[in-house]
C-alpha cells in the first residue's frame, strides 16, 4: 500500500475504521502476538523467576508487561475516536 499517496479515493482506510476492530485480521493478528508473549513471558518468569537475579528483572517484566497492555488498548482507544471521526465526517448533520 502506497502510504504517502493515500488520499480519499483510498478506500482501505474507510474500510478499516467502519468496521469492527475485533473484525480486522490485523487486529486479529496483533492480539494474537499478544496473548502468545504474554503467555510466554509468564511461562518464561514461573520457570526461571527463581533464577533471576533480585526484584530488579522481576520489576522489569512487570513493566514491560504493563506497558504491552497499554499499548494495546490504546490502539482500541484510538481506532474507536478515528471511526467515530469519520462517522461525524460521513454525516456532518448528525444524521443517520
Amino acid at each position: 500500500m502506497d502510504w504517502y499517496g493515500a488520499d480519499s479515493n483510498d478506500k482501505f482506510g474507510t474500510t478499516f475504521f467502519s468496521q469492527s476492530l475485533y473484525r480486522s485480521n490485523y487486529f486479529l493478528v496483533a492480539i494474537c502476538l499478544f496473548v502468545a508473549v504474554f503467555v510466554s513471558g509468564i511461562w518464561f518468569y514461573a520457570v526461571y523467576g527463581s533464577r533471576l537475579s533480585g526484584p530488579i528483572i522481576s520489576a522489569l517484566f512487570v513493566v514491560v508487561f504493563i506497558r504491552a497492555l497499554q499499548c494495546m488498548l490504546a490502539a482500541v482507544r484510538r481506532h474507536g475516536s478515528i471511526r467515530n471521526l469519520q462517522s461525524r465526517a460521513a454525516n456532518p448533520n448528525g444524521s443517520s
